[in-house]
């Protein structure tokens, strides 16, 4: 689905606007697809305050639950994807803002109570606020919020070779998929030890790693929906709710109930 000549005439204008940020309102349905692009003169945070975010760039794929938000860099092609009805509220901030110390790499941050409050007060700014001195104010708030922010691993990289996209691509299709390395080497008519080199040369890690990262990212949707543990255990391929509860703390450093109800 493509954006309404409305949206693309606000979003032109806030692309040519001198001002620090804007805000973006928007509700999608399930399985909306927002096609590659790039803001090449703005960053953006892209924040749901419902249903989860699947965001996709060349380097990798985030999933995103209400209580994180991705910044993507100005100039990273990305597409999003909406796993569910998605309230999205994004802010488009210029690469200059208020001479900031802005990342200028993409990345997932905690969304605390403040920062939510901030960025829907955003969204609910005019086009043209240079005049408004509590506008003004709430946007310096905001960028001085963003700079504090703290990076979350949450991104799965991605291979670009066609062959070990597809395998990947699959996986994350069938996440209880339990086959050996051999396996999947064979699928590709090569050696387990020639596919786990080149699948690290590309992704930057283990294709075992890289296999439970992935299950572990995509649980994500599960534990946000309130799905029991130890459904969303069996459901992604662990043997049991301890399993599971093990492998999701060494990675994200905290246990699934309280990584959902981190706020910051």
């Amino acid at each position: 689905m493509e954006k309404s000549k409305a949206d693309i005439c606000k979003l032109n204008q806030f692309e040519q606007s001198e001002l620090p940020l804007h805000g973006i309102a928007v509700d999608y349905p399930k399985r909306h697809i927002i096609a590659f692009h790039k803001h090449r003169s703005s960053a953006q945070l892209m924040y749901a305050i419902s249903g989860t975010l699947l965001i996709e760039t060349y380097a990798g794929r985030w999933l995103v639950p209400p209580n994180r938000a991705v910044w993507l860099a100005a100039g990273e092609e990305h597409c999003v994807i909406m796993r569910s009805h998605t309230q999205v509220r994004s802010l488009l901030v210029k690469a200059d803002a208020a001479n900031s110390t802005l990342p200028n790499s993409s990345f997932v941050i905690n969304v605390t109570p403040l920062l939510k409050e901030l960025i829907q007060a955003a969204t609910l700014l005019p086009i043209d606020y240079a005049a408004d001195r509590r506008a003004n104010l709430l946007v310096s708030l905001l960028l001085e919020e963003l700079k504090r922010h703290h990076a979350i691993n949450l991104l799965l990289p991605w291979p670009k070779e066609a062959r070990y996209h597809n395998v990947c691509e699959y996986f994350t299709q069938h996440l209880t998929d339990t086959r050996p390395i051999t396996e999947w080497a064979s699928e590709l008519h090569i050696s387990a030890k020639t596919f786990e080199r080149q699948f690290v040369q590309l992704t930057g890690i283990s294709f075992g790693k890289w296999r439970q990262q992935a299950r572990l990212l995509y649980s994500l949707e599960a534990l946000n929906e309130g799905l029991p543990i130890t459904e969303i255990a069996l459901s992604y391929g662990y043997s049991s709710h301890s399993a599971y509860s093990a492998a999701f703390k060494a990675f994200f450093g905290q246990s699934p109930s309280d990584f959902m109800k981190d706020k910051g």
